[in-house]
């Protein structure tokens, strides 16, 4: 089952690949890395075969950019120019204007759900700023919509959410269970990667169900290898 779920795993970025998406790739590369990491330090006779996944992974994707040329443009090249011409770029402009659309209203925001309207207004006339229905961001979405006493809350909301079940994999040395729960954090929060929105989305059903599995796994933590409970003792 192991070798199974290691394969599976190191299939996850291809896939991103495949598809396109630049940041889906990005942000599965780490996740796959801390994944890695908690087999290993879980199971410690699965590193030469965590160490065999990674290599065939990077021989798999160096083919795949090498045969495919759309994929190769899409992934490596367009998001090196992205990166290269951030400030002109649709990212940065994006991003510019959320940024100059939350300055409007710092401390309050514009209303929940009223970004596009707010940035229609904004952003008319001015050829470096692009507007959208959100300012594809988490963090931003929040400055701009709710201000800061907001974005401040929703961080500090999530921390209280997960602190728990973070502290129990950890203290109960179920690292392998650890390394999940700190990808789908990884993914889902990284503050800097451009994401749809979170308050009325379909992304944030893919969000909260990530949490909820959070919130679930102290459980998991409390079996042992067989699947059985076994409370304190494991």
């Amino acid at each position: 089952h192991s070798n199974a779920a290691l394969t599976l795993l190191a299939l996850f970025p291809l896939f991103c690949m495949i598809t396109g998406e630049r940041m889906s790739t990005l942000l599965s590369i780490p996740a796959v890395l801390l994944l890695g990491w908690g087999t290993v330090r879980q199971a410690p006779a699965l590193r030469v075969n965590v160490l065999v996944m990674f290599v065939v992974l990077a021989l798999l994707a160096t083919a795949l950019l090498a045969l495919e040329g759309d994929v190769f443009d899409r992934i490596v090249s367009a998001t090196a120019g992205s990166l290269a011409n951030f400030a002109t770029d649709n990212y940065g402009s994006v991003f510019r204007t959320g940024v100059h659309v939350w300055l409007l209203h710092p401390w309050t925001g514009v209303g929940l759900s009223s970004y596009a309207e707010y940035c229609d207004v904004f952003a008319r006339g001015r050829d470096l700023y692009l507007c959208g229905r959100h300012p594809h961001n988490i963090y931003l979405h929040w400055l701009a919509e709710a201000g800061v006493p907001a974005l401040l809350l929703f961080v500090a909301s999530i921390a209280a959410l997960v602190y728990r079940p973070l502290r129990i994999a950890r203290t109960k040395g179920r690292w392998l269970l650890l390394s999940m729960q700190s990808a789908i954090l990884f993914v889902h929060f990284w503050p800097l990667a451009a994401a749809p929105a979170i308050i009325n989305n379909w992304f944030a059903a893919i969000v909260w169900c990530g949490l909820g599995w959070i919130l679930a796994s102290p459980a998991l933590a409390s079996r042992d290898d067989s699947g059985h409970d076994c409370g304190n003792r494991c």
